[in-house]
């Protein structure tokens, strides 16, 4: 690009410098005439003062003696100077003795003259008599202030002119040097530029211009081939990317486009131009120039896209029908973002488009395979309802057999664990008790007691009241014993014929002399009349307690030999009475 004379940097700077200059120069010379009309103005009233002074007695004079020929030579003295245009001497009377007039100087620059002076410039002197201080009239003059101005224009013009010329000069000479030291290096720089392949910016870097290498143009030159570097650095990663996401964009298998608003195709990769049934992507771009009337076989869906892209700026799964080139339809899903400009303005849609004519279509048999299976399921629910209720008559027929057979199967638990007679646990139940309350009172290192009781004297009971009462103070003796132990744990069984146990955990000798006391004191309060026994009226009993801390160095059954031991030494002391044992490692205490 050629750069026009007047539009070089040179040349601007040139003018800006002559018009700098000449505002100056103007300003100068504004300032110079100023100072030399204020001196002129000066030396104009030291002037007249002088000459007044010259005439002023001999002006009085003629006034006092009211002398007109006296008055006319001192008029024609004053007309001698150049400057004055009219002059009268006057008495004190106002009678005016002499005076006269003379035109104006003329010159071309009336106007300039009427800026800077008036036309005519008068002066009223006072005359005084020397002798007694008396004023005895007065003298009146006018200058000509054009003929004054005449000389000092003149004089003015002449300085204006000779500045005008050497800011000129000076301009000239300030643009050959900005030429040569600014306009010259860029014109050769720009020329450089120009030569820069935009494909490749670093193959030709730009060299400096002689005696610039180290000031602000070597600066310029160097960091405008820093500049060219990274843009070639820059063009390399670009086209490397360009490369990777252009196989990415061939290569895909779904469809990649750019497309107006106004509904035409910016770009297309293969596998879009593949999917509508068209050979190429150029073949795509050039036929589809609406795509809401070519490819949507719902127009108003294309409506509604755009709506949704504009409002939100992506669409995410939308789904519709599209004609292919062959007219068919197909199934497509789009997933699209809006591109703007800085300006916020819609420059075009951008998105992947996904066939998905397959899914619908197993979508599709899916749903009416759902039907049948729904009117199959309905059948079916219908065959097993019916089915069911038979089934629920039979589950309540068989709940209730099975309850029936639990209450029997609970009933002959209960009959096998229990005495028939006294309803107390039997011996079975007391044997697996026992030994499973010693392995746990073993394992808590606390301690375990056993009560042994014997009806005294039963066989004279039963000889002499019968076995039916026999059976039944054998029952009352047990309600006896279970009505004083309270405890879960704790358990009472009929040991043998007339003999009852009982297994107190956790319990030391003293809770167990106690639970003891207790069962004797019921067995007395029942008050069972038997009068063949040999140490009381009514029933009693002897009582055999033994308590251990169960460990691994101890039998089991050596709890119950102790108990027996004592119950055995209860009766051999008259019977009716408690004795208790206690046994250790060291033996019995």
């Amino acid at each position: 690009m050629q750069i026009k004379f007047h539009k070089r940097i040179s040349v601007q700077q040139a003018k800006n410098t002559v018009i700098v200059a000449l505002l100056i120069g103007i300003a100068m010379s504004i300032f110079q005439i100023s100072n030399d009309l204020i001196k002129e103005r000066e030396q104009i009233n030291s002037t007249i003062s002088q000459v007044i002074s010259m005439f002023n007695d001999q002006a009085a004079l003629a006034a006092y003696s009211i002398s007109e020929s006296m008055a006319s030579e001192i008029i024609n003295g004053l007309f001698k100077y150049q400057s004055f245009c009219s002059a009268k001497i006057m008495t004190d009377f106002g009678i005016v003795l002499a005076q006269r007039e003379r035109p104006s100087a003329k010159i071309n620059l009336n106007w300039l003259m009427n800026f800077l002076f008036e036309n005519k410039q008068s002066f009223k002197f006072p005359l005084k008599h020397k002798d007694f201080d008396k004023q005895v009239g007065s003298l009146v003059v006018s200058l000509d202030n054009y003929l004054i101005a005449k000389n000092f224009i003149s004089r003015s013009i002449f300085v204006i002119i000779t500045d005008t010329i050497q800011n000129i000069i000076l301009s000239f000479i300030l643009g050959l040097m900005f030429y040569y030291s600014l306009t010259l290096p860029l014109l050769k720089m720009a020329a450089s530029l120009s030569y820069v392949d935009p494909s490749s910016p670093a193959s030709k870097l730009l060299s400096p211009h002689k005696g610039h290498l180290y000031d602000e143009f070597g600066l310029i030159v160097s960091n405008i081939n820093k500049l060219l570097i990274g843009f070639e650095d820059s063009l390399s990663i670009r086209r490397a990317a360009e490369l990777k996401y252009r196989n990415i964009f061939e290569s895909a298998i779904d469809g990649i486009y750019q497309a107006t608003p106004n509904g035409q195709f910016l770009t297309a990769n293969p596998a879009m131009a593949k999917i509508l049934g068209y050979a190429s992507a150029k073949e795509l771009i050039d036929n589809i120039t609406n795509i809401r009337e070519q490819l949507y076989v719902i127009p108003e869906n294309r409506d509604e896209y755009q709506k949704n892209l504009n409002e939100y700026g992506f669409i995410k799964d939308f789904e519709t029908k599209f004609y292919k080139k062959d007219r068919t339809i197909i199934h497509v899903s789009l997933n699209s973002h809006v591109v703007k400009d800085e300006n916020q303005n819609i420059l075009y849609y951008e998105g992947i488009l996904d066939d998905i004519t397959k899914r619908k279509k197993a979508e599709e048999e899916l749903m009416e395979y759902r039907f049948l299976l729904e009117k199959l399921v309905e059948m079916r629910t219908y065959e097993l309802t019916v089915a069911n209720k038979k089934l629920e008559l039979e589950i309540a027929e068989r709940m209730k057999a099975e309850q029936a057979l639990q209450e029997a199967n609970h009933e002959l638990q209960r009959l096998a664990s229990l005495d028939g007679l006294t309803q107390l646990a039997n011996r079975r139940i007391f044997d697996e008790r026992f030994i499973y309350e010693w392995k746990r009172v073993s394992r808590e290192k606390n301690c375990l007691s056993l009560i042994l009781c014997d009806v005294d004297f039963f066989k004279l009971y039963n000889d002499t009241y019968g076995h039916q009462l026999g059976d039944s103070c054998l029952c009352s003796v047990a309600k006896a014993i279970m009505d004083n132990i309270r405890r879960p744990a704790d358990l009472a069984a009929r040991y043998g014929g007339e003999e009852f146990v009982v297994i107190l955990p956790n319990t030391d000798v003293s809770g167990a002399l106690h639970v003891a006391e207790l069962i004797q004191n019921g067995i007395a309060e029942l008050k069972i009349e038997h009068l063949k026994s040999k140490v009381n009226q009514y029933v009693t009993l002897s009582i055999g307690v033994a308590t251990v801390v169960p460990n691994n160095s101890i039998p089991p059954k050596s709890l119950i030999e102790l108990a027996d031991k004592g119950l055995y030494e209860a009766k051999a002391q008259g019977r009716n009475r408690i004795i208790s044992k206690i046994l250790d490692d060291k033996g019995i205490l």
